[in-house]
């Protein structure tokens, strides 16, 4: 890290050192999105991840997340495991419980095996307020693959825009993520608080990765989501919810 410097000098220096290095920030993202981590299969995604943090001096940790553990702790709000070629394959007229997917037998093919979540902490000098980064490593799918007229795990920039699967949901807001911290340390910022960057898996039709990090208690004073919803700026609060909507009607069948 560069010699220590005042907390607001330092922000402005790294506001200076981001833009001075756009183009490595682009093809960082750019290594991102070119890593496959379709859910169910962000292995080497975070394995890029688990580099970067290392790169940085981080505190890595790196644990899959506990299906029986979650369902024990959270038991309204846990979610069986999904991924993009089995996802959805659970009856859905109540939240299937773990007894249900072990019933099943179908956690086979759901499970966090090599999916595991990625925290890298950065420590603060004490006495300061910590702050947690969240975004998740996984997509969702190609398919229909036929549709794509760019190769989705080529990062193709044309006119000022990357093309590529999870560019902005979310490797986008990742690599924001990360690279703010980057350009910190290089500009000798000294924060008294926690940073606690988080990379969770199974976002995508579940939320469990950043659930079971919960559960372990991976906690902060406040949280930063780098969700790119609409691209606005959000405040909310902890809290889960689900509902399901039902839709009077005929089913009609077209023999051709």
């Amino acid at each position: 890290m560069a010699a220590s410097a005042p907390i607001s000098s330092a922000c402005g220096r790294a506001l200076e050192l981001a833009k001075a290095a756009e183009n490595e920030s682009i093809s960082a993202l750019a290594d991102v999105v070119r890593i496959r981590s379709l859910t169910g299969e962000e292995a080497a995604g975070q394995a890029h991840m688990v580099q970067l943090l290392r790169d940085l001096r981080a505190e890595v940790l790196v644990a899959e997340p506990d299906t029986a553990a979650l369902f024990e702790r959270y038991p309204a709000i846990a979610q069986y495991p999904t991924h993009w070629q089995h996802d959805l394959i659970l009856p859905y007229a109540v939240l299937p419980t773990y007894a249900e997917l072990r019933r099943t037998e179908l956690d086979s093919v759901l499970h966090y095996r090599e999916r595991p979540n990625v925290t890298g902490i950065f420590r603060g000098t004490g006495g300061g307020r910590s702050l947690i980064l969240n975004g998740h490593i996984d997509t969702v799918t190609i398919e229909p693959a036929s549709a794509w007229t760019r190769d989705p795990f080529g990062a193709e920039i044309v006119d000022g825009i990357m093309y590529g699967r999870g560019t902005s949901d979310m490797k986008g807001g990742v690599m924001a993520a990360l690279l703010a911290i980057t350009y910190l340390k290089r500009a000798g910022a000294q924060l008294r608080g926690n940073v606690v960057f988080q990379c969770v898996v199974n976002e995508e039709h579940a939320g469990n990765g950043t659930l079971d990090l919960m559960r372990r208690g991976i906690l902060a004073d406040a949280a930063i989501v780098l969700e790119p919803t609409r691209n606005t700026v959000s405040v909310s609060h902890p809290g889960g919810l689900y509902w399901q909507v039902v839709v009077p009607g005929r089913a009609q069948v077209r023999i051709e």
